[in-house]
């Protein structure tokens, strides 16, 4: 559903980027919605790379591969990058963001689509039952992590009772 959601805010992409793409649903819809995109989907696990690129092996516009968000060593820029139910499990989303931003062109929609569980202190005390949760970020919070990237955040909109989504443009180039 979340995947869904947020494949709908992406209205054109020539270069797509998805960040932590598990298994590759997302990905699979974004490549269905623009079979010309070239599209790559990064994922920190082996073994989610392995069923990505299972279930992605039809789309020949798409790239899986093993990709860090805290490190991307990309020798290309999008114009549009999301993430989906993973932003909880990064150690340091500060550096997350700003990596985002450094493989970004100019003008490009970066779509971050997470958990979120009003009231934030019982879920992040409960959510340490998930295996590598970090914790969950507020409005605010994602605001200041867009801003601190140099990311103008254009729209925030709950995503059923359970995530938020946030939605930002690059303005320029760094």
């Amino acid at each position: 559903y979340c995947q869904k959601k947020t494949v709908e805010q992406i209205q054109n992409g020539k270069e797509i980027l998805e960040i932590a793409c598990g298994t590759g649903i997302g990905t699979e819809y974004v490549a269905r919605k623009f079979p010309n995109a070239k599209i790559l989907a990064l994922d920190l696990s082996p073994k989610m790379v392995a069923l990505a690129k299972k279930r992605l092996a039809p789309y020949q516009n798409v790239q899986v591969r093993i990709g860090n968000v805290q490190n991307l060593k990309l020798n290309r820029k999008f114009d549009t990058i999301f993430c989906t139910s993973a932003f909880h499990h990064f150690p340091n989303p500060k550096r997350a963001m700003q990596e985002m931003r450094k493989v970004s062109k100019k003008s490009a929609k970066i779509i971050i689509t997470d958990v979120n569980l009003p009231p934030l202190i019982i879920n992040n005390f409960l959510f340490k039952l998930e295996p590598g949760f970090i914790r969950m970020y507020s409005r605010k919070e994602f605001t200041l992590l867009f801003d601190q990237a140099d990311i103008n955040v254009k729209k925030q909109v709950r995503i059923g009772v359970g995530a938020l989504m946030t939605i930002g443009t690059v303005s320029g180039l760094r």
